[in-house]
């Protein structure tokens, strides 16, 4: 079944090939396409210090290294454009509680995020830490079609004059995992102070049907995204220095490229378990979710619980 996730890239495509003075190669994040030149991706476990107008000094505690990453102002214009779409996006959904997708208008420079295919979102009072227990499908996608998709929560600073997000991510891949081959990884991401978009170190890799842990934490002194395989106690982490931002929105999201075909997707919902919600002055938060669900092949989010909720690719 083709239907509207080609014409979608291609606007998104096009929407990320704006002339900003750089290569023009696009790499799929989970928080759109981006030029090759912003993403930047951490092999160790590392703390970043972003210093606006400068850059981001990076460290790696493992090996001692130390790295410096100058602000590129073509990433600084590329990344205020996504996140204002992403940011406007969400206030049409929200506030015409209207289906991710239904229509493509270009013309609200909005849908620059198709991607976004389903997610369950909450607007909160200042967030300080969000976990959930990853269940990833039984069965995986269709391989040899170059298909990614990104299932994470995240949370989000929709208020800030500049949004950004933190994702702890679990990748399906046909030809990017750790090995290069079809298969399930899962790295911490932080986007996109500096313009930078940075991905962690991948060193958890999942098995169809494992249980992952993913945490994102944020207080006056830092933030932290985690990545944990409670099984043999894998983890990579990226802590953001200095950078106190107020997350105020937070979402469980399937992010998708290159599928355009519905048995692509697994039968098997991705689920996000046993969710904690903090926030900053330490009191326990029950969300009330607001579903987005997908065009074409009918995913959406269920919820077992408020903090138990099955993220369906397509119809069930």
């Amino acid at each position: 079944m083709l239907y509207t996730f080609v014409t979608a890239l291609l606007i998104n495509a096009v929407f990320a090939r704006k002339d900003y003075g750089l290569s023009g190669e696009l790499v799929a994040t989970p928080i759109g396409y981006r030029p090759v030149e912003c993403v930047l991706h951490a092999e160790e476990n590392a703390v970043l210090t972003p210093v606006e107008g400068v850059g981001t000094y990076a460290y790696y505690p493992e090996s001692g290294r130390r790295s410096f990453h100058p602000e590129i102002k073509g990433c600084v214009e590329n990344a205020r454009d996504i996140t204002e779409a992403r940011r406007k996006r969400i206030a049409r959904d929200q506030n015409k509680n209207k289906v991710v997708g239904t229509a493509l208008n270009v013309d609200e420079n909005v849908d620059n995020l198709k991607e976004w295919e389903v997610y369950a979102s909450e607007t909160v009072s200042p967030m300080g830490t969000y976990t959930s227990q990853y269940q990833l499908p039984a069965d995986n996608p269709t391989t040899g079609k170059d298909i990614i998709l990104y299932y994470f929560i995240g949370m989000q600073n929709n208020d800030d004059a500049v949004v950004t997000i933190i994702q702890p991510v679990i990748e399906y891949c046909d030809t990017c995992g750790a090995s290069d081959a079809a298969g399930w990884d899962m790295s911490p991401w932080n986007c996109c102070a500096n313009g930078q978009t940075w991905q962690g170190p991948i060193k958890v890799i999942p098995e169809s049907g494992a249980y992952i842990n993913g945490v994102v934490m944020a207080n006056t002194t830092h933030d932290y995204i985690s990545c944990e395989n409670p099984s043999n106690g894998d983890k990579a982490t990226l802590t953001v220095a200095a950078d106190h931002r107020t997350f105020d929105w937070i979402a469980f999201t399937l992010e998708q490229y290159n599928v355009v075909d519905c048995d692509d997707y697994p039968s098997d919902p991705f689920w996000s378990r046993e969710m904690k919600l903090v926030d900053e002055a330490g009191t326990s938060i029950t969300p009330t979710w607001t579903i987005q669900s997908g065009d074409g092949c009918g995913g959406t989010v269920k919820e077992q619980d408020a903090f138990d909720l099955a993220l369906y690719s397509k119809s069930s």
